[in-house]
């Protein structure tokens, strides 16, 4: 993707958290403001006002003829409104929706959006310019970069960006720790490792995929975009 694109997403995610951000004593009047609630996007919709909607399944009328799967996600401009499968496990549902809050707000040309389940740890190179623009935006909403930096700091305690040594690749993978030190770039393996940790020493927290909820893959990925792990 283009960095300038790039660059356009992440102030269109910003700019929404402002808005939910000068509005958070009517949203939270119990003062329940954590990243994860800010960054909620059943929020963002009440925000933007838009319909949100949860329901088992969406309208097969909806589905493209040749597909012959179920969908996950829907937007349907001329009501305004979104609906978001809830058969899908709570990191893919959450991801999904910021999706189509993404299109709603990078796509006004798109009436009537149909998705299958995004979980935010596909290969961007393997998906539409339009399906990778609105996967970068529920990253960039769903884990803000000062908000995953903090996070990620207060963990593993490091400068970033954070150097492998054989000692941290034991701790996160004590039963075979070479498989970190030898991972090829490509692999995320390092990313995943971090992603998924839950203590180091005696160390004990919340992993970065848990906090924010989302997928293992997706949080991967968004340290990978941030820099936040150096190779090799």
């Amino acid at each position: 993707m283009d960095p300038a694109i790039k660059q356009y997403i992440g102030l269109q995610a910003r700019q929404l958290h402002g808005q939910i951000w000068s509005q958070r004593e009517r949203l939270f009047p119990n003062g329940d403001w954590t990243p994860t609630r800010l960054c909620d996007p059943r929020i963002a919709c009440e925000v933007l006002d838009i319909s949100y909607e949860e329901l088992p399944y969406i309208d097969s009328r909806f589905a493209r003829a040749d597909e012959g799967k179920v969908l996950a996600g829907l937007i349907d401009r001329q009501v305004g409104r979104i609906v978001v499968s809830d058969a899908l496990p709570d990191p893919v549902m959450r991801f999904t929706a910021a999706h189509e809050v993404g299109h709603w707000c990078l796509h006004p040309g798109h009436i009537l959006h149909r998705d299958m389940p995004v979980s935010g740890a596909d290969v961007p190179s393997l998906r539409s310019e339009i399906e990778q623009e609105a996967d970068y935006f529920a990253a960039c909403f769903l884990m803000p970069k000062k908000s995953i930096i903090k996070a990620f700091q207060k963990r593993f305690r490091v400068q970033l960006p954070l150097h492998f040594t054989d000692g941290l690749a034991y701790w996160l993978s004590p039963n075979d720790p070479d498989s970190l030190i030898s991972a090829p770039q490509s692999s995320l393996a390092r990313e995943k490792a971090l992603a998924q940790c839950t203590g180091l020493t005696s160390q004990r927290f919340q992993s970065l995929a848990d906090e924010f909820k989302v997928s293992i893959g997706a949080m991967a990925l968004r340290i990978r975009e941030l820099g936040l792990v150096s190779w090799p």
